[in-house]
């Protein structure tokens, strides 16, 4: 069975159970959380071993060919210029369409603790490398930099360290495996996300107070995931086919849009960037190890339409250009350094820029906290839609992709 059915089967159970169940489940401790949860962290299992083993061989080898700086720094001029772009649709949208300001209705609850630069820098560094792996299983840049590190290490003393490269590579390859088993029982963890999901969603109350702004990103990330990273990858990735991305681009966007996570997506993504859009494993590691941990971009646009709104909402008068351009220089800048903050989510996001713009009231984002479940995945899942379109892109630009026919997806 392909993998876009299985998914769409675990979805569809998930909404069953969730119109059938209680809204106030869902903020117990115990049934439909545990398994959420549990799933979550089941799919996050093999991430960072994998990603550990794995960067290192890539570094090398692309190293051994001369194509590391051109993959990596065209993986960050694509990341920059998602970002960009996601901010620019961002304001754009929300002066088109100019959606209703929201009734101030404050929600209680604590603040996201936001750890500072020293305490990242302290826990990418810590005084024995072997504490990163005890960093979390959704932190990855400690991980990240140690196996770069060890990359760089691998080509500078080939001699004497090609044992430890076949060790990493067969390591690598036995955690692609563990992986692939994971993927493909997604399906079933799938079906305790969504009905959680679906359990918020119903106990959002007054949903009609926010229809507007919700209409504004549904809207924008419609256009964006239907058109915009399509005509992306047509243009730049050689005339490739937008329907086939789309196609291939499917289950990881799925399992975005409904854990709302990015390194639970991410082990879909990896399957199906090297079986479905072809990218080889060398490419792979490096352009999703650095969209993981930079691209923010379709988080960024939804940031940047909800906070406008928010802004509007706590003012009587209108939000000037320059205004907009401000909170959109910040969300740029925000958007590389969220994958690097220990759970690094919208709601951190909107709580950094009204910290930075919002005029004296720095909890004003909460207002939107009925809203952050569904406006968190719509960008994770148009986070991981720019993530497969970059490695497409730098695959096929850097003769790393090879061509895979629709009826071989998996």
């Amino acid at each position: 069975m392909k993998l876009w059915i299985r998914y769409g089967v675990g979805i569809g159970l998930g909404l069953v159970l969730g119109m059938f169940m209680s809204p106030d489940s869902v903020n117990g401790t115990g049934g439909i959380v545990f398994l959420a949860e549990l799933a979550l962290n089941i799919g996050r299992y093999t991430v960072i071993p994998l990603l550990f083993f794995l960067i290192p061989v890539s570094i090398f080898t692309l190293l051994e060919e001369r194509k590391l700086l051109r993959v990596a720094g065209k993986t960050a001029g694509y990341i920059g210029a998602a970002a960009a772009a996601g901010v620019a649709i961002g304001g754009l949208m929300v002066i088109v369409l100019s959606p209703q300001r929201i009734p101030i209705i404050m929600a209680e609850t604590a603040a996201p603790e936001i750890p500072g630069l020293t305490d990242i820098l302290l826990q990418v560094f810590p005084a024995n490398a072997a504490e990163i792996f005890g960093a979390g299983g959704a932190y990855l840049l400690p991980a990240a930099v140690l196996a770069t590190l060890l990359g760089f290490g691998f080509a500078r003393s080939h001699s004497f360290s090609e044992p430890v490269l076949d060790f990493f590579d067969s390591a690598a390859r036995l955690m692609y495996t563990l992986t692939g088993w994971i993927v493909s029982i997604t399906g079933v963890l799938l079906i305790a996300l969504t009905t959680r999901l679906v359990l918020q969603l119903r106990s959002i109350s007054e949903i009609g107070l926010f229809s507007e702004v919700l209409f504004a990103v549904f809207f924008s990330a419609g256009l964006v995931l239907l058109i915009g990273i399509p005509l992306a990858v047509f243009l730049l990735a050689k005339g490739h086919s937008p329907v086939q991305f789309l196609f291939a681009i499917l289950p990881p966007v799925l399992a975005a849009g409904i854990s709302g996570s990015h390194v639970f997506s991410l082990t879909t993504l990896m399957r199906t960037g090297r079986n479905n859009q072809g990218v080889s494993r060398k490419a792979e590691s490096v352009v999703f190890g650095m969209t993981t941990l930079l691209c923010r971009a379709g988080t960024a646009m939804v940031s940047m339409i909800v906070f406008i709104v928010v802004l509007r909402s706590y003012s009587s008068l209108e939000i000037s250009l320059l205004r907009i351009a401000a909170v959109g220089g910040s969300t740029l800048l925000l958007s590389f350094l969220l994958g690097n903050i220990p759970g690094g989510n919208l709601l951190i996001f909107l709580a950094l820029l009204s910290s930075l713009h919002g005029r004296g009231i720095p909890d004003s984002y909460l207002i939107l906290l009925p809203l952050v479940p569904v406006l968190s995945r719509i960008g994770v899942a148009l986070d991981i839609a720019v993530a497969a379109a970059i490695a497409q892109i730098v695959g096929i630009q850097e003769h790393a992709c090879k061509s895979v026919a629709p009826h071989d997806f998996i």
